[in-house]
């Protein structure tokens, strides 16, 4: 996790305990690279991937926007839970 001039920078991993069922294939993982901007609540994705298997390798989908746009965090994805979580203030 990195921050400069008011963005948050991080990695944000989730493994599903269960797998979810697509028409490609059962899903088990996804990662994204994101910026939260704390001050505005918003997000952007600068990398996401879903994995089918992410201890073999095997990927659903990759996605890596030439110029991430930020917009809301939304509370039913990982978006609104990391941007609680990493925008939190700092214990006093």
């Amino acid at each position: 996790m990195t921050t400069t001039n008011g963005i948050v920078t991080a990695t944000i991993r989730t493994t599903y305990t269960k797998a979810v069922a697509t028409p490609k294939g059962p899903i088990t993982a996804s990662r994204a690279i994101a910026m939260f901007d704390c001050a505005k609540k918003q997000v952007a994705v600068k990398e996401s991937i879903i994995w089918h298997d992410e201890r073999k390798g095997i990927i659903y989908e990759k996605r890596a926007p030439t110029q991430p746009g930020f917009g809301p965090a939304f509370t039913s994805n990982f978006s609104g839970v990391a941007l609680a979580h990493l925008c939190q203030a700092p214990p006093t």
